[in-house]
């Protein structure tokens, strides 16, 4: 709600960043499936960064468990340093190779829960 007491609606670009990241997540998925089928360990694994910017093409190393941690949480995501939209994300972890942030409440919350697929 605004200073003046009526109600802020999410402009469309933000719905489409959210619709992005959960699709990236997706993408994300399949990608920690094909490492664990192909027997790939602990080591780094190169995912797509998850911030919602259509522009991006960054890509992040993580290991398994760190990509497990983020995916314990419906509203997390993994992205690269300094990609998140402060209207939208809070940052919960700075790993120097990537961060998380949380989606705040609202749409992108609602959406994140909504297209968790664990």
């Amino acid at each position: 709600m605004s200073q003046d007491g009526t109600t802020v609606r999410p402009s469309s670009g933000m719905a489409g960043e959210s619709h992005r990241q959960t699709l990236t997540r997706d993408i994300n998925e399949w990608i920690a499936g094909a490492s664990e089928s192909l027997g790939l360990g602990p080591a780094l694994h190169t995912f797509r960064c998850e911030c919602g910017d259509s522009r991006c093409g960054r890509t992040i190393d993580l290991t398994r468990p760190e990509y497990e941690a983020v995916r314990a949480y419906a509203t997390r995501f993994a992205i690269a340093p300094d990609h998140e939209n402060p209207e939208t994300d809070s940052v919960v972890a700075d790993h120097g190779r990537y961060s998380v942030v949380e989606k705040l409440g609202g749409r992108a919350s609602s959406e994140a829960h909504g297209s968790y697929r664990r």
